[in-house]
């Protein structure tokens, strides 16, 4: 029978449905057992069509993102094989430039990166191990040009989260390849995407997608040939324009705040912000001088010996700024 046999999708759709409506109830019961059915769905790349594997990865999402839980994981070499060439199939067939199949490439990637968010340790190295998997670097690179944002935004996000988790598993792959493939000049201002998909403030769920997407960007910032081939002076001067925009008046129990405080030592310390004639440099000084200020009163104001999330936030704002004004005030002043 074909893989998109109308009788598979219908009942297919049937079950798709039916999820739905469980997702929406409170029955743990049920909830489980249409978990395993949904992740039945994602990993069957034989029998279930494209469409239907891509809107139960959806719903996989969605489940995780309500429930709190980590329902999202792989646990076989098997499984994780079909998540890759499901991956693979969804950039060379699907069109990013029509709205319908820019969802579905949308949907399937953010399923992706949650899914490598929490993969376990050694099945990340089965799949970095995997011949596939630089095939899907290439083609996530790849598709980063002319593509609309939300689907760039998809895309960077996987390449920020294969990059940290890289590093945890001591492979090297994404960074040699990074330099020299196709596509390779939209790098930059993908991840600038990427942080403004997160809004403002960042939901709990794209927290660690956030963290992920600011790491990528300050390794690169850090490797000066690196830097020189993936960011521009203009992505500089957008990045410095996010960075601005998302510390000021921001939350101060949001660790997204010491996240973006974190990129500012690899941005004043790179050539793209002597190039870009220290762009901004008044407000970053004025910036770091009221954090460092309002950080050290709210400290003092804490109860002796709070070790509240709240005030661990606040130390490493303290922290960052502090750092950044001590070790760049001859750039900002």
């Amino acid at each position: 029978m074909l893989m998109d046999s109308p009788i598979i999708d219908r009942e297919d759709i049937e079950r798709l449905e039916e999820a739905e409506n469980v997702l929406s109830s409170t029955d743990t019961d049920a909830f489980k057992k249409t978990i395993a059915v949904l992740w039945q769905l994602v990993l069957d790349v034989i029998c279930t069509s494209l469409s239907v594997r891509i809107r139960a990865a959806a719903l996989l999402t969605r489940a995780q993102n309500n429930s709190n839980r980590q329902e999202i994981s792989l646990s076989s070499i098997r499984n994780v094989r079909s998540v890759i060439s499901t991956s693979i199939q969804v950039l060379t067939e699907l069109s990013p430039h029509l709205d319908a199949e820019s969802d579905l490439i949308q949907y399937w990637f953010l399923f992706l990166s949650t899914t490598i968010i929490h993969l376990d340790p050694a099945m990340c190295g089965v799949f970095f191990s995997l011949a596939m998997y630089p095939r899907l670097l290439t083609l996530l690179i790849e598709n980063l040009c002319g593509t609309c944002n939300k689907v760039v935004a998809s895309l960077s996000f996987c390449l920020a989260i294969f990059h940290s988790h890289e590093q945890m598993c001591q492979i090297e792959m994404l960074s040699p390849l990074i330099t020299k493939v196709e596509g390779r000049e939209y790098i930059g201002s993908a991840l600038l995407h990427a942080l403004n998909f997160c809004g403002r403030p960042c939901p709990e769920i794209y927290k660690s997608h956030l963290r992920y997407t600011i790491q990528l960007l300050i390794h690169i910032l850090s490797d000066e040939q690196m830097s020189s081939s993936l960011l521009f002076v203009n992505d500089i001067k957008i990045l410095i324009e996010i960075l601005l925009r998302e510390c000021v008046d921001a939350s101060w129990d949001d660790i997204g705040l010491v996240y973006y405080l974190k990129l500012l030592d690899p941005i004043l310390q790179s050539a793209q912000f002597l190039a870009a004639e220290k762009y901004r440099r008044d407000e970053i000084l004025v910036m770091l001088q009221c954090i460092a200020h309002r950080a050290s009163v709210k400290l003092k104001e804490a109860p002796e010996g709070s070790f509240s999330a709240d005030d661990t936030i606040t130390r490493s704002m303290l922290e960052c700024s502090q750092s950044a004004l001590l070790k760049h005030i001859n750039v900002l002043d």
